[in-house]
């Protein structure tokens, strides 16, 4: 059901109230979406399992402990980035992934192709 055109101008009045006492909540509010936080802590669970591996190659032929201790790391952050990713479910996936090719850019030339050429 569309806003009448009161709750509309209500509307607009509130974010314009709100953009000039808070600016800087006002643009954190138009720049992120729903999935950031999980998109943030996704990124660090991955960068913790890299971190892990590290510590498992590095310190496995000194102790079996350490060892052990960059495989404690590196579970736990598989489990951390497997509930993120169950949080972001498949559609906001190609979401992030898009922001990744938007930020990375297609380097092997794909996106310039025909369909007809692939």
């Amino acid at each position: 059901m569309p806003l009448s055109e009161n709750e509309q101008r209500i509307i607009a009045e509130m974010e314009r109230s709100l953009t000039s006492t808070d600016p800087n909540f006002a643009k954190t509010v138009k720049t992120t979406h729903v999935y950031h936080h999980s998109g943030v802590r996704l990124r660090w669970a991955v960068i913790g399992f890299l971190v892990g591996l590290a510590v498992l190659v590095v310190s496995f032929s000194l102790s079996t402990v350490g060892g052990f201790v960059g495989v404690a790391i590196m579970f736990a952050s598989a489990v951390v980035a497997e509930r993120h990713l169950r949080t972001l479910g498949r559609a906001s996936l190609r979401g992030v992934a898009q922001q990744v090719r938007d930020r990375v850019g297609d380097f092997d030339g794909s996106r310039f192709r025909r369909h007809d050429d692939l």
